[in-house]
Parts: C-alpha cells; structure tokens; sequence
C-alpha cells in the first residue's frame, strides 16, 4: 500500500491534474506493474515459501533485502518522473536517462537511500526471527492451508488490484512527499487520511486596515525619487525583448575568477569572462546593469515575478496555476495592453511567448496561458514546424531551433504595421543541468576540472553565441536602437559552494542560488552599474517605466527619462511590489525587505534585509540568521549564540551584548497568523539602516542583540507574508472596504 500511495503521488500530485482517457487509464496500469510485481513477491516470500519449504527460514533473511532493493527502484523511478516529465509520462525518456546525467538527483539523499535499505534488512531479520517461531505454524494449520489454492491466490491479487483502483479514482493522495527519499509510510498515509478526514482549510477573509497598512511598508520596495533618474535614455524604446536565462548564478555571468575557488576546483587554464561568454560581456559593459536576486528557484515560480511582478505561493510546485488561485495583480501582456491604448477596443502591443522546451511540465501551459499572452510557442511547435528535432537536455529540442518561429512572429506583426509594439519574453533552457551541449556544436573546452561545472560554463559559451544571434537578427530587422533588450536569469545553481553538499537548487537556501545577472540594453540608453538590492520582481516596473518614458511630451528634455508623467508611473508603482532600477531610491528609507522561496516552493522561507538574511526551514521548523556582510559563506548560525547554555567563542565582528530573551521563540512560528503582536510591531520599527557602505570587514562590530531582535520580529513578519499572499491568491486583490470592525478582502473589480 506504501508503493501503491507512492505511485499516486507521482501521477496526481506532479502529474497536475491528468485528464481521464483511455490512454491515461493505460499508463497508470503499466505504473501499477511495479507495484502488482512487489506484491506478488512478498505473497511469495511471506506464504508461499515457508508452506512449501518449512525449514528454509533463510528466505526471510533475503527478505529485507528484496524489498529495500524494490523500494530503492520505486522511488528513483518517481524522482525521474518529478524531475524529467512532469504530467507526460515519457517512459522512453525514463529508460534513456544516463547515470552520469542523474547522479546530482541521488548524492544528496545517498544517506537516507543508505539508512532505509539498512532498515529494511532489519525488518528481514525480525521477520525471520518472527517466521522461524510462529508463521511456520500458523501456516501449517488448518485454519491457512485453503490459503494455497491458486484460486485464492488469484482471488487475494485480484481484490489488491480493486483496491488500488478505488484509491486511484477516489482518494488521490495530497501534495505532502517533502523529501522524495522519505519513508512513504509515515509521510504521505497519515498526511492523506489528515486531509480526508477534515474539512477544507480556512484562511482568514479580512485583515484591519492599520494591520494592512503597516504589512505593507515592509513588503512593498521602498519608494523611489522620480524625477532622479538613475541613467540617461536619449531616445524613446518602442519594443521589449525580455530573455530569462536558466539556471545562471551572478559569478558566471560574467564569468568571476573566484567562482573556482568558491567551488572547490581549479582551473585548467587562466578562464577569463570573454573565454566563457564574449558577447554577453561586451553587452554588459555597455548596459544598465545589476546583480539581483531571484524571489523564486524553482523556473515556473520565478517566472511569476517576472512577468507579473507578484510573489508566488509558499506550496510546492505550481499550485499557482490551479483554478481556484487568481493573480492578484494583472501580468505584463496584459498591463501592456490596456496602457497603451489605440482606442477603445485595441491595442498596439502584441505580446508571444517562446521557448524551445515542452510545455507540458508542471502545468506550465496553464501559467502561460494565465499570463494572457497573445501567442506562445513551445517545443512541440518547434517538432511540428520541423518534423523531427531530438531533445537536448531534459525539457525539448535544442534553444535555437525556437528562433524560426520568432523570427516569424516579428515579422508578420510588423509587415506593414509599423504602429504595432511588439513584447517578446523567450526562456532559454540550455544551461538547465545535466548541460547537455547541442548535438553539431563540436567545440569543448577544457575551463575547470569539475566536470560538471565545465560542462555548465560549456553551454554557457553556446547560450552567449545564440544571444549573438539574436541581437544580429534584432539589427538587421531594424529593430536594435528602438528595443529595451532585458536579459536576465531564472534562478541560480550550487556547485557544493564552500564544501557544502547543496547541488542544483533543489532545497537549497544558499545565496548561490538566488544571486542572478540582470541586465538592460539600448544603444541609448546610457550604460551604469547600479548598486542596490534588487530582485526580478522589478523587471515589469521598470519596463512600464521605460515605455511609458518614451511616450511623447511636450518637454524637450535630453534624458527621455525625465518626461514621464508621475501619475503613470505612480499608480504602477503603487499596483506592484517591486521597483524601477531607472530612478534613485529614498536614501532616507529603511534598507528594503525581500521574500524568496527555493525550489520546490516549500521548503525555505527567506526574507532579507540586506545584509541580514532569516531562513526558516520548513520541514524541520527551524530558523537560521546570517549576517552577509560579514559571512558571505552563510557558515555562522547566529541564532545558535541564543541558546542559554552556549558556552563557545563569538566571532571576532559580533559584539557579545546579549542577554538571553527567555521571551523569544524559534520554532512553530510559521503559519497562519492574523495579525502581529504589538511587541513584535515595535521590534520592527527599530532603525534597522546598516547601509551597504559601512559593512567593512574588522572595522566594526555588529550588535548580537539587535540581530536577535531582528530576526525575532521579521520571522513574525514571514508568517504574515505568507498567510497574505495566500490570501491575495484566494480573492484576488485586496481592496479596503470599512465594516463595523474590520476591513473585508474583496475580489478586484468587485
């Protein structure tokens, strides 16, 4: 039953609400033949064995090892299945799958593979010890010899297989496997009877306005001085080519020569940025430019506050995408059309989104979709388009054979339309491990001794050429000086940074996996690198302030920047949580509040307050505080320093001025909260300011108290932050309507 509520998991939970047919109905049963095959096995080994050969008690020695064995194939099967397929089961993409490719998805929970095959040979022990005194017996009595008849036998296999059916259809199992190497048993069974045997959970409908209002402060980036600009734009943008790259950390692009050391390797020869990625490099110092940092690693999440500028949900996986949620906030096609307007009834922007995966991972085609692009366009276009074109990687066809299909869609949109604005968004997935390089791409370069790492900065180097390629396509359609090119990546990737065991970005917490390049490019837009703390959920502000810059004014100005109308861009600043990077900050503001989620959406809750980071680990309700500055390494723990009975040494840059707040709890804060305390309230309002600029190594010395306090009072903030976008996904914006005694949550529009 363990095996056959792991095999629902995969199909309902990953598998994103699989449609009822035929064909549907078969797969299942050829997933059950893992499953019937267990089952027959132990019938053997448990009835059949001890009945025929009495004294071979041995066979309940092999027992344990037998089932762990079968175990072991069962759960790697499923984690092929989440990783690789999503809801299309591709079972030729299964068995293809190379050991070298998949060995990142088995070193980090080798242990735990380690510890349940040793416990399942104990269990064949005790079963043997239990079998050698009483099943012999039991068997051997009157009452179990009908048990040996091949009809009953039939019979039993076939009432396990009607019982299996009734579960398929009616008792899906819920989204709890945290861990895809955890025991089954104790996991998923009492999560799935919890779920069926209460009512559905309720979150709280209203919130009072001062409650709301004080929130929002800390959520919201602070406000901006619009008439500073940060750079200059000298001649208006009419298009927007936003490209996501996947899986590209801040020090590879541009490639870092640190990045070696942080990653515990060496390089083979003297890696410069223009060996790895040239183009990108030449783009980068003539652009507006940043480092940011992700809200979300886990891609389709990501791509939420990139194109809607709005938080996802803390669940796992793209629960976003299910009916029931909304987007509280409109997504960037859709703001495009209704702001700029040719009358009343159409728009001069055309939207399509491209990429050359398979879309059916996941429920992304739903995402899309929910974005209201006018077209997009996948990996099975590409295959349609071409007739045969062989997956590279995991998801599809290699990232150029996308580009016929764009080049299309730009060029029917504009001939003869020269009125039409075009918002192309292309996601990139060539990076994304095991980094399979395209099959007539014949040059390989030796950069690293990692191996996987190489071949990371390998399919980086073919990225940078398709970029290349692009922006030459861009030039010779005449489109290069009047587009506001946005490059920018998913999420990051752990390469063991530091000598921790974190690969990928699979519950991964660390800024390695967070820290993204984010780069706007414009022949006039003047180049500058922007210091700041940003995340993609500034991408859509900043686009909406660029075009709306390049409206025309009656001021004359040189800077393009300057003759926004305030109002425009107040009210897109006011509908969205993030920021434009074209304009300065409030230096009188307190240092900006970020929420993140790693992958798969549940596992973390991090929120910063740069340089403080607060990382609460879901699973085992656990907090954790570091201090950036001053431990980029993420190693020091400081809420370990508020135990009681902490006796060790303080690091050097810590002042020790704390006493113990008996008051202070770690544990079991994260859930549903209706408001924050008054005492936390007060916490929050303390001058936490530390700028940038006075985080210098062995100068200063940070407070271990006012540390505390802060990450006392922001996890309380963490647990609203939470509870309120739930909410904003339930109901849709939230709009302040007064009642007697409180202020009730409406759907937007109504």
């Amino acid at each position: 039953m363990a095996l056959v509520q792991n095999r629902l998991t995969v199909f309902y939970v990953y598998g994103a609400h699989m449609i009822w047919s035929p064909a549907a109905f078969l797969w299942i049963w050829l997933a059950v033949i893992p499953d019937v095959l267990v089952l027959l096995l132990l019938f053997v080994l448990l009835i059949y064995i001890p009945w025929k050969w009495p004294d071979s008690n041995r066979y309940y020695i092999l027992f344990g090892l037998i089932f762990a064995s079968f175990v072991l194939i069962i759960l790697s099967s499923n984690i092929l299945l989440l990783i690789r397929t999503g809801y299309t089961i591709n079972w030729k993409v299964v068995l293809a799958l190379k050991v070298k490719s998949t060995a990142i998805l088995y070193w980090p929970e080798l242990f735990k593979f380690v510890l349940i095959l040793f416990s399942q040979l104990f269990l064949g022990f005790v079963l043997w010890r239990i079998g050698h005194s009483y099943v012999r017996k039991t068997i051997n009595s009157h009452y179990f010899r009908p048990l040996h008849t091949r009809y009953v036998v039939v019979s039993i296999i076939f009432g396990l297989l009607v019982i299996y059916s009734t579960i398929v259809v009616y008792f899906p199992p819920v989204h709890s496997w945290k861990e895809p190497s955890l025991n089954v048993v104790l996991s998923l069974f009492p999560a799935t009877f919890n779920y069926y045997g209460k009512n559905e959970e309720t979150v709280q409908d209203y919130w009072e306005k001062n409650e709301t209002d004080f929130i929002e402060q800390f959520i919201r980036a602070p406000k901006i001085q619009i008439s500073q600009p940060t750079t200059i734009l000298s001649k208006p943008v009419k298009h927007i080519f936003l490209i996501i790259l996947e899986s590209i950390r801040a020090d590879v692009l541009p490639f870092n020569f640190n990045f070696s050391t942080i990653i515990g390797t060496k390089s083979r020869t003297n890696v410069t940025a223009d060996d790895v990625s040239p183009f990108f490099n030449s783009l980068w110092n003539d652009s507006v430019r940043t480092t940011a940092t992700t809200i979300a690693t886990y891609t389709l999440k990501s791509l939420i506050g990139t194109l809607c500028g709005i938080y996802p949900l803390n669940v796992d996986f793209l629960q976003e995408a299910n009916a029931k949620n909304k987007f509280y906030e409109i997504c960037l096609p859709e703001l495009l059309r209704q702001t700029f307007r040719t009358s009343a009834t159409s728009s001069s922007f055309r939207s399509a989104f491209f990429t050359s995966a398979r879309d059916d991972f996941d429920r992304q085609r739903e995402l899309i979709r929910r974005m209201k692009f006018d077209n997009v366009y996948s990996g099975f276009d590409v295959v349609n388009r071409t007739g045969s074109a062989p997956d590279v990687g995991m998801f599809g066809p290699s990232d150029s054979t996308i580009l016929p299909l764009l080049w299309d869609w730009i060029d029917n949109n504009l001939d003869g339309k020269k009125e039409n604005k075009l918002m192309t968004s292309l996601l990139l997935t060539g990076t994304h491990e095991p980094f399979v390089m395209p099959p007539k791409e014949r040059i390989y370069r030796n950069y690293l001794e990692d191996t996987r790492a190489n071949k990371y900065l390998n399919t980086i180097r073919v990225t940078d050429t398709l970029l290349k390629t692009i922006i030459d396509g861009l030039k010779s359609r005449d489109l290069y000086s009047e587009t506001l090119i946005v490059i920018v990546s998913d999420h990051g990737y752990a390469f063991r940074d530091w000598g921790r065991k974190s690969l990928a970005a699979w519950r991964v917490p660390f800024e390695c996996a967070f820290r993204v390049p984010l780069m706007l490019h414009n022949p006039n837009l003047k180049a500058k690198q922007l210091d700041g703390q940003y995340t993609n959920m500034d991408i859509l502000p900043t686009i909406m302030d660029a075009l709306l810059s390049s409206q025309e004014t009656l001021n004359g100005s040189v800077n393009r920047l300057l003759n926004v109308r305030q109002d425009q861009l107040n009210s897109v600043l006011s509908q969205y949580e993030g920021t434009s990077l074209l304009r300065l900050s409030n230096a009188h503001k307190n240092q900006r509040y970020t929420f993140h989620l790693d992958n798969p959406g549940n596992s973390h809750v991090i929120v910063k307050q740069y340089p403080r980071k607060l990382v609460y680990d879901v699973h085992y309700d656990e907090a954790r505080l570091f201090h950036l500055g001053y431990d980029p390494q993420e190693s020091i723990n400081i809420i370990s320093f508020d135990r009681h009975d902490y006796k060790g040494a303080y690091p050097g840059w810590i002042q020790a001025d704390h006493i113990r707040n008996s008051s202070r709890v770690w544990s079991k804060r994260l859930g549903q909260k209706n408001k924050i305390s008054d005492y936390h309230k007060n916490l929050l309002r303390k001058n936490f300011n530390e700028q940038i600029s006075n985080i210098k190594q062995n100068i200063s010395r940070i407070s271990l108290k006012e540390m505390l306090d802060w990450a006392d009072a922001t996890l309380e903030l963490a647990s609203i932050w939470t509870t309120l976008v739930k909410v904003r996904y339930l109901y849709g914006n939230i709009t302040i309507a007064p009642s007697k005694s409180n202020f009730q949550l409406k759907a937007k529009g109504t």
